[in-house]
């Protein structure tokens, strides 16, 4: 058992994805850093705190390819002020001796969801005025793309593993949009939906759920999606994710746990491997005599 000395519930733990290293959060808005190195011998190497205002929660991630975390802090405005929305501060922090963290740049903004793009020099954010890229070539002075013209409505948003692509929607009546963030944020597409989404891990597929369905767009070509699936469920939201090869998608239900393989080649092969014993020929022609017999499974 590890006692990271916090006073406070822990509110998010997160771990590295390229090095043994865990982020602790609580909900003073402390962060703890902690070694994995030795399971049976867990260890704090650091603690970090940059709360500001009155903070109503913290967020940490790494990136997914460079010794660099990012610490975001959502705080309310003083209580007299009753126009104020609440800010985001993100805070970037170099992590390349972890014993030492060494705080670089910040961002302001006016509410965000923070993200690292696959290669971790780009993360997003967005505020009222939409979706944001911030370069980190620089980690001291983080450089913001320009805005979309026009802007790209944000409530949620799910950056592509693989591919700079990202989904973003959560606005009502605005449907779900497919962003290229290769360069500035430009809108590609927009398809229906509402609910937060998900990219397969190889960034064709993006899985979304709204009324009692989860609908699964092929987006292999990102400007022109197709719909390729409609799995019904028992609420507007379910939770889901691909598995992870990306050839099947686990959806929560309130009965359990309900796996469907979206992977066409291993459906068929699956069904075909249970269908027994295999049609014969005068079955064939009882049924469909109009077409030539050609057994459905090798």
């Amino acid at each position: 058992m590890v006692d990271v000395d916090a006073p406070e519930d822990i509110t998010e733990m997160v771990v590295s994805p390229h090095a043994p290293l865990m982020l602790v959060t609580t909900s003073s808005g402390v962060v703890h850093l902690l070694d994995l190195g030795n399971p049976l011998r867990l260890a704090t190497l650091a603690t970090m705190t940059t709360r500001v205002g009155n903070l109503y929660r913290t967020h940490v991630s790494f990136s997914p390819a460079h010794p660099v975390m990012v610490a975001q802090e959502i705080a309310y405005p003083a209580e007299s002020d009753n126009t104020s929305s609440p800010s985001s501060q993100i805070t970037i922090i170099d992590i390349s001796d972890p014993a030492h963290p060494r705080q670089r740049g910040q961002i302001t903004s006016d509410q965000s969801t923070v993200q690292f793009t696959a290669d971790g020099d780009l993360i997003q954010s967005f505020s009222q005025d939409g979706l944001h890229m911030w370069d980190l070539s620089d980690l001291d002075k983080p450089l913001r793309s320009p805005v979309s013209d026009p802007p790209i409505p944000v409530g949620w948003s799910a950056v592509a593993l693989t591919r700079p692509i990202l989904a973003t929607g959560g606005e009502e009546g605005m449907g779900i949009s497919i962003v290229d963030i290769a360069g500035p944020p430009r809108e590609l597409a927009r398809i229906p939906g509402k609910a937060p989404g998900i990219f397969s891990p190889d960034g064709r597929l993006l899985t979304v759920s709204a009324q009692q369905a989860v609908h699964i767009w092929d987006v292999a070509d990102p400007g022109n999606p197709q719909q390729v699936a409609t799995l019904a469920v028992s609420s507007n939201v379910a939770p889901f994710a691909f598995s992870p090869d990306g050839t099947g998608v686990v959806i929560a239900q309130p009965d359990g746990l309900r796996y469907v393989v979206v992977d066409v080649e291993i459906a068929i092969k699956g069904l075909c491997e249970r269908a027994h014993p295999r049609i014969t020929d005068e079955q064939w022609e009882r049924y469909v005599p109009e077409l030539d017999y050609r057994s459905p499974c090798p």
